[in-house]
């Protein structure tokens, strides 16, 4: 019986790591030891649980959802954008400067504007 609950247990840890987190380092958006993305201009915002990551690319003036298990889920247009995101992995993309919010489940889909 304990061994099976170890074993339970262990399992259930393997599932909840099996995608490696995001972290920053400086400008680059880094998952395990590769460098995903680096912006010269703009902003990378992480999700609390670090598994959801928004790149903010000024020159091109969009953002792209990056998801660490599926990849990008979402490329928008945007200016000068924050991103929120809630303990679910749903996020808001404000746009202060237009009074602009949309909010987005966390495979992209779009649930207000």
């Amino acid at each position: 019986m304990i061994h099976y609950l170890v074993m339970s247990i262990i399992f259930s840890l393997a599932q909840i790591n099996s995608f490696p987190l995001f972290r920053l380092e400086g400008k680059k958006l880094i998952s395990g030891e590769k460098t995903l993305i680096e912006v010269d201009t703009g902003e990378i915002f992480l999700s609390p649980d670090f598994t959801m990551a928004a790149v903010y690319d000024k020159g091109r003036g969009e953002v792209a959802i990056i998801n660490s298990s599926k990849g990008e889920v979402l490329r928008t247009r945007a200016l000068n954008p924050v991103v929120k995101f809630d303990d679910e992995g749903n996020f808001g993309i404000v746009e202060p400067n237009i009074l602009r919010l949309r909010v987005f489940t966390k495979e992209g889909d779009l649930i207000l504007d």
